[in-house]
């Protein structure tokens, strides 16, 4: 099996990462619009507050560091700021959310669970095509994949909350 894939989610062991509140509902709204300069979201409150570099749910969103490290790989992706508040607290903080690209890739080898949800997740690299990040085409989930090489930079990195797990592919 080839480990040329790897999902990206955030490293839930990290006490007091930033939580955005109200991002979906935003989103839905007839206010969301894709002209806006910018969003912003208060935050869940937390004794300590960590500024992860990647926050998976409810969408996922990538500090500046991260941001950077992606468009050097996939300079097309367009990037939307959002401010995530502590209004308790008068702080603020800067994240990106990212349009990545949704490859419908799944193997036939993948499976489901009865309520649609992916159960086991495995990659044909041909669907795949030569994409350094996408999103796997799911109506229910938001699947983070990165490519070995993006992959093998992130981890050269210092990055705090992210983590980066082999998905399985079609031989």
């Amino acid at each position: 099996m080839n480990l040329d894939f790897y999902m990206l989610t955030q490293d839930h062991r990290i006490q007091g990462a930033l939580k955005p509140l109200g991002v979906r509902e935003h989103l839905r709204s007839k206010e969301a619009d894709a002209s806006k300069n910018y969003l912003h979201f208060l935050i869940e409150k937390a004794e300590r507050v960590v500024e992860v570099d990647f926050i998976e749910k409810p969408l996922p969103l990538m500090s500046d560091r991260l941001k950077q490290l992606i468009e050097k790989f996939s300079p097309k992706l367009k990037f939307q700021p959002a401010g995530l508040m502590n209004l308790e607290k008068g702080e603020q903080y800067w994240y990106w959310l990212a349009s990545f690209p949704k490859v419908a890739c799944l193997s036939a080898a993948s499976e489901f669970h009865l309520n649609g949800t992916m159960k086991r997740i495995v990659i044909d690299p041909a669907k795949a095509g030569n994409h350094p990040i996408f999103q796997l085409e799911s109506p229910l989930e938001h699947y983070v994949v990165v490519n070995l090489m993006l992959a093998e930079s992130m981890l050269r990195r210092d990055f705090t909350g992210l983590k980066l797990t082999s998905v399985e592919q079609d031989q």
